[in-house]
């Protein structure tokens, strides 16, 4: 872990998709490098969304190379029966790249927690309910083979993109602080921070880790209204989010319904309180 992340950089004037790029490149890519493009064609978010670009935005992406060390199983694997305990162990190894995405949310958002961004889960950053940022993370697999980890971000920093989809819902961190910043010196000061939390990650484990990510999901105890992969809608009040990530939202009737991440297509914070608004689960 003596790699200090975001000390190489690979640098192109353009590229069609940064993650895409990383991911070409992974096998031959040391720990920590920082992958920058002037201009990205088609560069995308979670499931595939289209990031839409404009001046004075930050993009970030950064390959990672966990030791296997650190992908151990974080719970007790006593097992006689072999077979189970290799499950446990490939639960373990999800559940410790699970932290891992945590820990590098962590990382990003201390640098702009100060200026009253929140994090929503699963993977934005919002200031006064509109979007700052995002971020997506990938893990490549060759076989049973880690090759690495790549984060991709984006954040509106100077500015916001003039389109028609996004720029009611789209804030930047200059409306947030009321001034312009240094994008270069901001995504050093992110490296620095994502380098410390991955240390947390590495050396204390994931139960700190998920904690404190736990501490700053600003949607737990609102309002939410959830569309999900198979055309259902749920509406509830935010309860709870597991160790795996998934959140639980309580409907009106006392009825829990549980949300995995990777099933989620868009979430709706309400600002309402739970005694303003009935919740329901019902599909569509």
């Amino acid at each position: 872990m003596s790699t200090v992340i975001g000390a190489k950089v690979v640098h192109r004037p353009w590229c069609a998709n940064s993650l895409e790029w990383a991911k070409q490149e992974i096998g031959t890519t040391e720990h920590g490098t920082l992958f920058l493009a002037d201009q990205h064609d088609s560069a995308r978010g979670r499931q595939g969304r289209t990031w839409y670009q404009a001046d004075g935005q930050l993009l970030l992406t950064l390959v990672l190379k966990p030791s296997a060390d650190y992908l151990g199983d974080p719970f007790d694997t006593t097992s006689s029966d072999e077979e189970a305990t290799q499950g446990k162990l490939g639960d373990a190894v999800t559940q410790s790249l699970i932290n891992l995405t945590m820990a590098l949310t962590l990382g990003l958002h201390d640098v702009l927690k100060e200026f009253g961004v929140v994090v929503k889960w699963p993977n934005d950053f919002l200031f006064e309910g509109k979007k700052l940022g995002g971020m997506i993370v990938e893990n490549v697999w060759q076989g049973d083979h880690l090759e690495g980890v790549i984060l991709g971000a984006g954040f509106n920093i100077n500015g916001v993109p003039d389109d028609p989809e996004v720029r009611d819902t789209a804030t930047s961190l200059a409306a947030a602080s009321g001034h312009s910043h240094d994008i270069d010196k901001l995504r050093d000061r992110m490296c620095t921070s994502i380098q410390r939390w991955y240390q947390v990650w590495a050396s204390l484990g994931g139960e700190v880790v998920y904690k404190e990510w736990l501490s700053r999901q600003w949607c737990l105890g609102k309002t939410v209204t959830i569309h999900d992969q198979a055309g259902n809608v749920v509406e509830g009040v935010a309860k709870k989010i597991a160790p795996d990530g998934s959140l639980t939202i309580e409907g009106s009737d006392g009825g829990e319904k549980t949300i995995v991440f990777s099933s989620l297509i868009d979430i709706q914070v309400s600002m309402e309180s739970r005694k303003s608004r009935s919740a329901s689960v019902h599909s569509s």
